[in-house]
């Protein structure tokens, strides 16, 4: 008889447990060191102009808004990646791309921003949804960073439920997993999405904030 999985408290306390053992294990796995060059230094870029930590530029700080919402997200997906939670983390990498491409947006519309900022709930759901903001970046002949090719087969293969649906499940024996499990190849996909987008938006970030050492740090990568 299977044991006995474990109700209330003692549950979360279980998850806990779970937690510790699947970050000590991640430790070892084999993961490309320049992709966690990328993302530890972009992650630094983040928090430096989310935070006004080396100047404050005054104004409504919408961009920094903007790129603290990214630095959490990206701790976050992180974190999970750490803990097991390969899909979970994609998907909060896609919403990566989403801000990413509308930092993108910006350099090459100043009107859309303004409309942007200007609009109410129901025109900026209408206007400014993730494929139209891709379209604005294409009409204006910019760079998309997180293209439609990307953001579907995110949405597709880890976010959104289908009938074929098997959550985290990156392993060689095709075993959908419940909870967290180490699984080396998940490890590497989210890893690897991770810092496909943070590299990129965060050359866009140093160039706002005139991080000059830190965009040369960054093109060492590229």
């Amino acid at each position: 008889m299977p044991s006995e999985i474990p109700i209330g408290l003692e549950h979360l306390e279980w998850i806990a447990s779970l937690s510790a053992s699947a970050a000590s294990k991640s430790a070892y796995l084999s993961i490309e060191q320049r992709d966690l060059q990328i993302i530890g230094t972009s992650l630094s870029t983040f928090y430096q102009a989310a935070t006004c930590h080396r100047k404050c530029h005054g104004g409504g700080h919408l961009l920094e808004r903007l790129v603290g919402r990214m630095y959490n997200l990206s701790c976050a997906a992180y974190s999970l990646i750490t803990l097991g939670f390969y899909d979970e983390a994609l998907s909060m990498i896609r919403s990566i791309g989403e801000i990413s491409n509308f930092l993108s947006l910006s350099i090459h519309d100043k009107d859309a921003i303004k409309e942007w900022i200007s609009s109410d709930k129901k025109t900026r759901l209408r206007n400014f949804s993730p494929v139209n903001v891709r379209k604005r970046i294409e009409e204006k002949g910019g760079m998309l960073l997180a293209n439609q090719d990307w953001y579907s087969t995110l949405s597709e293969d880890y976010i959104h439920p289908t009938p074929n649906t098997k959550p985290n499940m990156h392993n060689k024996k095709d075993i959908a997993v419940a909870g967290g499990v180490i699984q080396e190849q998940g490890a590497q996909v989210a890893i690897r999405n991770l810092a496909y987008i943070t590299g990129p938006t965060v050359l866009i970030v140093c160039a706002y904030f005139k991080f000059d050492d830190l965009l040369q740090e960054l093109k060492k990568f590229y």
